[in-house]
């Protein structure tokens, strides 16, 4: 069977072709993997700092309150025929602790 010289060609325009477009997908799939890098890169700065335990600082602010009201009361009875004798006690007490302070802590 013989080929052609006009089938020959055909054939070898068509192998030309399909490399140059192989070619192009090369040269171009460089930029294209820079992009979605670029675009990775950029989603991730997007999220903030993130937690480091080497860099840290804190700041402590630290209220307790407490209030007490106590009530004792006597009472006694008739003794000996007098009348007993009535005691009544009130007791408050209000405290306020307050703690503040910071600390940080800066790694190497």
């Amino acid at each position: 069977m013989r080929i052609k010289k006009h089938q020959a060609q055909t054939t070898l325009e068509y192998a030309i072709l399909i490399i140059i477009i192989l070619g192009a997908f090369v040269a171009v799939s460089t930029y294209v993997k820079r992009g979605i890098q670029g675009n990775w890169k950029e989603s991730v700065d997007n999220l903030g700092e993130q937690y480091d335990p080497t860099l840290m600082n804190t700041h402590i602010n630290h209220t307790i309150t407490s209030d007490a009201v106590s009530w004792i009361t006597t009472s006694n009875a008739t003794v000996n025929g007098e009348d007993g004798i009535v005691t009544t006690r009130i007791d408050s007490s209000n405290s306020v602790e307050r703690t503040r302070g910071s600390s940080a802590v800066a790694g190497e």
